[in-house]
């Protein structure tokens, strides 16, 4: 249970999060809000106009279901609605852990 763990406590203690807290008017949620909905001055590789929220259809995507090769050599993602996208790179960053207990994955993308 990581949200109690020695881990999460001496992360806390290191970067002084029990000493250095700000409210947030409107509470903290409003931070991946702001993220999911800020449209930047500059896109490199979208339109101009683009956030987040555009480029999901206005709703964040589910949790990842399996990682596959793709019959042309890219990588296949299907999410827990069963919807499948390639792309040519995948990062994770969820705990290493996950990739073998959570989220089907092909024993090949780790060798």
């Amino acid at each position: 249970d990581f949200p109690n763990s020695m881990l999460e406590i001496f992360r806390v203690v290191m970067t002084n999060c029990d000493d250095h807290q700000h409210l947030v008017v409107g509470g903290v949620a409003q931070v991946p809000m702001g993220i999911w909905r800020h449209v930047p001055e500059r896109c490199a590789h979208w339109p101009a106009g683009t956030s987040l929220s555009s480029l999901h259809r206005g709703a964040p995507r589910a949790g990842v279901k399996r990682i596959a090769h793709a019959a042309d050599g890219r990588f296949a993602v299907t999410d827990n609605y069963g919807d499948t996208r390639e792309y040519a790179a995948v990062l994770t960053t969820c705990q290493s852990w996950l990739l073998t207990t959570q989220i089907e994955c092909d024993e090949t993308l780790f060798s």
